[in-house]
């Protein structure tokens, strides 16, 4: 499959000196950007933080099929911002998106990086013990409600809800007859 990788990151990746480094931005209220650099770089426009609140992400796979792709993100729960953030606000449905970059020698973004995801929450909780809290992050690609059936029922009861007074299928559910369309 051709994903439009740009040369020099084509060039980069086929060196011994990789330093790959991921971009994760979480869009909650207050959008969060991290990275898995260990300093701040600057990516799309926004600086994403070095942050060791941010533990590490799942293996991410890809298919050639259309189906529910999932990851996990782990963010530490010690900082209690965050944990606020996930337990005051409605998470479930917010934007994620992963990129790989490759850094050179001098720390230095190589120009072009891959969408590695582009998802949802999907689910979330927060595991503790005495030794460690972890926020878990259940992440599932935009593919998660392909099959998902989205509107109204042609029924008096939602049209009521709807357009109050209409009385358009007011007999909707009455059936005198089967109705077999383009047939004789």
């Amino acid at each position: 499959m051709s994903r439009n990788l740009h040369t020099n990151f084509v060039t980069a990746l086929q060196t011994k000196d990789l330093k790959p480094v991921y971009f994760v931005f979480i869009n909650f209220s207050t959008p969060i950007y991290f990275t898995t650099a260990s300093f701040d770089i600057t990516f799309d426009s926004q600086t994403y933080t070095k942050n060791g609140f941010f533990l590490n992400i799942s293996n991410v796979n890809e298919n050639a099929e259309i189906t529910q792709n999932s990851m996990n993100i782990n963010l530490s729960a010690v900082d209690q911002s965050y944990t606020r953030v996930i337990l005051s606000e409605n998470i479930l449905q917010k934007q994620v998106k992963i990129h790989l970059g490759l850094l050179d020698t001098n720390n230095s973004l190589i120009d072009g990086t891959y969408l590695l995801f582009d998802g949802r929450i999907k689910e979330f909780n927060i595991d503790e013990n005495t030794n460690q809290s972890i926020i878990n992050l259940t992440c599932a690609s935009n593919f998660a409600d392909f099959d998902l059936t989205l509107g109204r029922s042609t029924n008096e009861t939602s049209q009521q809800r709807f357009f109050s007074g209409d009385r358009g299928f007011q007999y909707a559910g009455v059936t005198v007859r089967e109705i077999r369309w383009g047939r004789a």
